[in-house]
């Protein structure tokens, strides 16, 4: 089993492996983007996050090496406020592309991997807040 400091420098080096090469074509993007997570069924994640984050930056790609070696990655990068402090949160999901779906794999704030359960507060927040602005009302 991969400790989440293990995925956590993964994710660390494919978003290296991102800014120094060509991404291939945005249709993993697309699928992340207009899919949900089992945490906010009802919230279109790609809307939720580049609502949440400032300047949200999303690439997709093939893992090059660790657990994530050739798999398809999708990864968005942007500002949030965490503690009242503007930091730079990474968010990486593996896309199947034949079962078309998705699952959020690692997260880290300013560099620095994130644990599971930062990472499920994080998705709530997202959500929250994302339908919060839909319908007037906090959930």
């Amino acid at each position: 089993m991969l400790k989440p400091r293990h995925a956590c420098c993964i994710l660390a080096l494919t978003l290296c492996f991102f800014g120094c090469t060509k991404s291939v074509p945005s249709e993993e993007v697309a699928l992340v983007k207009s899919g949900t997570l089992s945490a906010c069924p009802d919230v279109p994640i790609g809307l939720a996050i580049d609502s949440f984050f400032n300047g949200a930056k999303w690439a997709s790609g093939i893992g090059a090496d660790g657990e994530s070696k050739g798999k398809q990655l999708v990864n968005v990068e942007g500002e949030i406020l965490f503690m009242d402090k503007p930091i730079t949160a990474a968010l990486q999901f593996v896309v199947d592309g034949e079962q078309k779906s998705f699952e959020l794999h690692a997260m880290e704030f300013n560099g620095v991997p994130q644990n599971q359960l930062f990472m499920a507060a994080l998705v709530r927040k997202i959500c929250g807040e994302y339908a919060t602005e839909q319908t007037g009302k906090e959930k």
